[in-house]
């Protein structure tokens, strides 16, 4: 019973973890094969009314009575809604870092996006109700 007890610090995880044969632990795994869900289910989709939404936030045209602005907000939950709740923030994730790669947006602007981007979710009434977005210095 000690030893079991021992068995997370030994595989140096957290206690909630588990130890599996190989060394790595069920979240871990369960991580990868996530991610890997995600990969798929997000294949081939390009959120393009989402980025025309937050392209839309740079520009100051973000009243919310305007019916184009009101039609994107829509059509953008509607993208967010085909995804599963597990992969949404990757999905706007993804999104981001397509966006930013074409370098039409940065600075101001790029910071802007990135506010909205992280509770597009939220707008939509969706969970997770806020996305961190990863590997982008804003």
């Amino acid at each position: 019973m000690r030893i079991a007890r021992q068995l997370p610090s030994m595989c140096n995880m957290k206690p909630q973890q588990y130890c599996e044969i190989d060394g790595t632990s069920t979240t871990e795994t369960e991580s990868g094969l996530q991610s890997e869900r995600c990969q798929r289910e997000m294949q081939g989709m390009r959120m393009n009314m989402c980025q025309k939404y937050l392209q839309q936030s740079t520009q100051g045209l973000m009243m919310v009575t305007s019916n184009p602005t009101r039609q994107m907000k829509q059509q953008c939950c509607r993208e967010m809604g085909e995804v599963s709740e597990n992969c949404r923030c990757k999905a706007v994730n993804m999104m981001m870092h397509d966006m930013m790669q074409k370098g039409e947006y940065q600075g101001q602007d790029m910071q802007e996006m990135m506010r909205t981007a992280r509770q597009l979710p939220a707008m939509c009434n969706m969970r997770p109700q806020y996305c961190e977005i990863h590997g982008i210095g804003y």
